[in-house]
């Protein structure tokens, strides 16, 4: 898309900007004009796209005090870490689509006009060898037989033997082509063939190339006559006026738009009034283009209102999500979450000064942070940096998923810890929340996660997790893909990060019989769904073992660890082969029991493609023994859930 933007606003402006010459400058005498004209707008409409020209529209705002009232909190699921599991399609059916078949056709144009460029290159130095030559005045002057001559190229005159020197019009076809040599004509066509050859598909390039060759012929002819003779020297144009064949790179004289020479050189000199305003009215009309083309709006906000502006300088750590071998998500359209994370928390970082914001990130590529290899060494490593930072508070970027069942779930999300009672971090959220829902669909309540978040759960100050939509949903897809929407979201967190930091620095006022109760959800709960459910036995002082839980103190593990698993799954998962021949991808949430024993049963994939759901089941049952989930200090059996991408290499 961006190329086809790209494609679209070159020819426009060209169209634009050729489309005056036709109209007000072409076959007017004012030919130097129009040469550097038509050179110009040649560079500027391959430049034009380029250019990203911030304005910043400043917004004033009153100074309000800050009330913030906390939102409801409520639990929420989750899920393992996805394995993603790529496959090789075939590599014709890989290569067979438009975006590659418009790919070969401009490889394919390119080619053909730079071999086209080449010949005639080659054409010009066979002559030089073929030929002997004089040198006058560092002119090297060729003696040829060739049909086209005379022509020159750069500091080389390619002279016809036939035309003497000794009479009139043979000097004044000399002089015709010396005025060529000294304007530096080739040069003028060299360039045009150049950008001809990068965007052959261009027509007004080949038309402005076209102009240009005339217009190079107007200015020689108008240097070799005089006021006395231009007569003569238009009959001697319609005397050798015959059709010859002469390479691209070259100026000949015998010119195939000899009617228009002809008309330029019996037209009167008068240069009319109208011709100045003709000339200096394409300035406004580059100043459209460049504006409509290359300028950007931007809604910076003014530095000085409390609304926009930490009053004290406030220090944040911006947690980027995932990581290197742990890429979060996988979209359908190959989108990683880990890189969403990053590219936010990267636009964050940039805009945080304008706000009196410090940021620092646990991560600034693509890495797990400090190297880890395991993704609890990755977590704690995150949470040793913010904890060594001493920040007002972290915030931790995520893009949640859906289950299949529920795919219409939308919208930015705000999660605390629940290990923890921290008001400032339902505070923190619901002022981000608060300004959030200005530019996309957002929760409005805070949500916690009965498994925990390592990363809010350890640190040591005020912690909020944001998820910023849903990667499932392709219109939060659309939306948090978008370079503008990501910065749009990077200044709605670094308002409510203003907004909670001034409030805790005295500008604005906290009531606490504002703050809405926080209440915790329990409901019966289908396999699903992570929550805990608890049976109690008759004297209700002991949980009965009997029952399989959803959610324990210890998880059931691989007996390899995470990392084994891991490496399990990816060395024996294969990707079906009628998938690969369908296209197909998409992520398999399998679900299982692991017992007392720490055998597993009941395996079954609970959303996913059909056609990649065997193949999934497969795998997780021939996985062996596994070590048992603990409650209360003994062994239960419990649910486990693992979510496996399937992707196309």
């Amino acid at each position: 898309m961006a190329v086809l933007l790209f494609i679209a606003k070159l020819i426009l402006s060209c169209a634009l900007l050729y489309g005056y010459y036709h109209f007000f400058l072409r076959n007017k005498r004012f030919h130097h004009y129009n040469r550097f004209y038509l050179l110009a707008i040649a560079l500027l409409s391959l430049i034009i796209p380029f250019l990203n020209i911030p304005v910043n529209l400043f917004g004033f705002g009153q100074q309000h005090p800050t009330l913030i009232q906390t939102l409801r909190v409520i639990n929420a699921n989750g899920w393992e870490e996805p394995v993603t599991i790529y496959a090789r399609q075939n590599q014709w059916s890989k290569w067979i689509s438009m975006q590659n078949a418009l790919y070969i056709i401009y490889i394919a144009g390119a080619v053909t006009s730079l071999i086209m460029l080449l010949r005639s290159l080659a054409w010009i130095q066979n002559l030089k060898r073929k030929y002997p030559y004089e040198i006058i005045d560092q002119l090297k002057i060729y003696n040829t037989t060739e049909p086209g001559t005379p022509f020159s190229f750069f500091r080389s005159i390619f002279w016809d033997r036939k035309i003497s020197l000794d009479d009139k019009k043979g000097r004044q076809i000399f002089r015709h082509e010396m005025f060529h040599v000294k304007e530096k004509h080739s040069a003028d066509i060299l360039l045009m063939e150049t950008l001809s050859c990068i965007c052959w598909f261009n027509p007004f390039y080949h038309l402005i190339k076209k102009e240009i060759k005339a217009i190079h012929e107007f200015l020689a002819d108008e240097y070799a006559i005089s006021e006395n003779n231009r007569y003569d020297y238009a009959e001697l144009l319609v005397s050798y006026a015959i059709t010859q064949k002469s390479p691209v790179l070259t100026n000949p004289f015998f010119h195939n738009q000899i009617k228009r020479r002809i008309t330029m050189i019996t037209q009167s000199n008068l240069i009319r009034r109208s011709g100045y305003i003709s000339r200096i009215m394409a300035l406004p009309l580059l100043f459209l283009l460049v504006s409509a083309f290359a300028v950007k709006l931007t809604h910076k906000p003014f530095a000085h209102p409390a609304s926009h502006y930490a009053i004290k300088n406030t220090t944040v750590v911006i947690d980027p999500g995932h990581g290197g071998i742990f890429p979060g998500a996988v979209s359908k359209n190959g989108i990683y979450e880990k890189d969403i994370n990053l590219s936010i928390a990267q636009k964050i970082k940039e805009l945080a000064p304008q706000y009196n914001v410090n940021v620092v990130l646990t991560r600034n590529s693509d890495a797990t942070v400090g190297n880890a290899t395991e993704l609890r060494e990755d977590l704690l490593n995150r949470v040793a940096i913010t904890n060594n930072e001493k920040p007002d508070l972290l915030l931790s970027l995520h893009v949640n998923t859906a289950m299949e069942k529920t795919l219409g779930q939308t919208g930015f999300e705000a999660y605390i810890s629940r290990r923890k009672a921290d008001i400032k971090a339902k505070q923190l959220a619901t002022v981000i929340l608060g300004e959030l829902k200005n530019i996309y669909a957002t929760s409005e309540t805070i949500q916690l996660r009965d498994e925990g978040i390592t990363v809010i759960d350890k640190s040591d100050y005020p912690s909020v997790l944001i998820e910023c939509g849903f990667l499932n949903n392709p219109q939060d897809e659309i939306f948090i893909t978008n370079k503008d929407n990501q910065e749009k979201t990077a200044r709605k967190i670094l308002e409510g990060i203003v907004k909670y930091s001034n409030a805790q620095g005295g500008d604005g006022i906290i009531q606490k019989d504002t703050l809405a109760k926080v209440t915790y959800t329990r409901e019966n709960k289908t396999s699903a769904d992570t929550m805990t459910y608890f049976t109690h036995s008759i004297d209700n002082k002991d949980t009965t073992p009997a029952i399989i839980f959803t959610k324990v103190e210890i998880e059931p593990d691989y007996a390899g660890g995470e990392k084994g698993w891991i490496a399990y799954l990816i060395k024996n998962v294969h990707y079906p082969k009628d998938a690969i021949a369908k296209k197909l991808q998409g992520t398999v949430v399998v679900e299982f029991i692991v017992d007392t024993n720490g055998k597993i049963s009941d395996v079954k994939a609970i959303s996913g493609p059909k056609e990649l759901q065997a193949e999934s089941i497969r795998v997780v049952k021939e996985s062996g023994n596994w070590i048992s989930a603990v409650q209360n200090g003994k062994k239960v059996k419990a649910y486990k859930r693992q979510p496996i991408t399937f992707k196309l290499a």
